[in-house]
């Protein structure tokens, strides 16, 4: 008796298939002179024309969409790096404007733009210098300490004094940009396990970088979204966590 089975949405994704998927956000739109033939235009208007060549130029299509990505290296993201480097060469290859940095662990003050050389760009400097069109995607396991998101100084370097929590940091960039997910490599099944990734994913919504999440993740990113959270509730969650018998002393 034969077996059938479903295919499996949620095989891991190769450059091709990562190539194949981004394509569908690409937004393809006239820019520049006319200097392009349009082969269907010719063919009508040359039709119109009693078969009598009639030439049409239109201007070249090019994408006009935008990307950020942000990238989590290091530590517990180690044993997905192949992966996440897949996705960072199949965007290169689709997006002529894509600009590119990395976090670990969480976003805080700083973000870096060469993690070899340690060059960094400050965080309040991203948000002034990109436009909110811009599309956003954040890629990381979301999967640290409470402290790392929750806590002032938090960050998991000894020697970085962050200022702002970085659940603040997070905030800001989904206010900032409308359209914005998180790329999760963790399996699913092991976020319940997480407290913080069950709050990350109330900032950003968050999908599995499996091909099914991968495609659920492009359509959301062609909407408006805003965040699930609300700043009220953010200090909520941070004065639980610094009283958390619930009374100040």
């Amino acid at each position: 008796m034969r077996r059938f089975r479903n295919y499996d949405p949620d095989i891991v994704l190769d450059t091709r298939q990562l190539r194949v998927a981004l394509n569908r956000l690409r937004r393809l739109l006239p820019r520049g002179p006319k200097d392009e033939l349009d082969l269907d235009g010719t063919i009508d208007e040359t039709c119109r024309n009693a078969g009598e060549l009639e030439l049409v130029f239109t201007a070249p299509r090019r994408n006009t969409v935008k990307l950020l990505l942000l990238m989590d290296a290091g530590g517990s993201m180690t044993p997905y790096s192949r992966l996440v480097s897949r996705l960072f060469s199949a965007a290169r290859s689709q997006f002529k404007d894509l600009k590119h940095y990395y976090f670990h662990n969480c976003i805080y003050d700083d973000l870096w733009t060469n993690m070899n050389s340690s060059e960094e760009m400050s965080t309040n400097d991203l948000l002034k210098t990109y436009g909110s069109d811009y599309k956003v995607v954040l890629v990381g396991d979301a999967n640290m300490a409470p402290s790392e998101l929750l806590d002032r100084h938090g960050a998991i370097s000894y020697f970085y004094m962050n200022e702002t929590p970085g659940i603040w940091w997070l905030y800001r960039l989904s206010t900032r940009f409308p359209a914005a997910v998180w790329l999760n490599p963790e399996p699913g099944r092991y976020w319940r396990n997480s407290i913080t990734i069950p709050i990350v994913s109330r900032i950003f919504p968050m999908f599995p970088l499996t091909l099914a999440g991968l495609d659920d993740a492009i359509r959301t990113l062609l909407t408006t979204q805003r965040p699930r959270i609300r700043a009220d509730e953010i200090k909520a969650l941070l004065e639980k966590r610094r009283y958390p018998f619930g009374r100040r002393p």
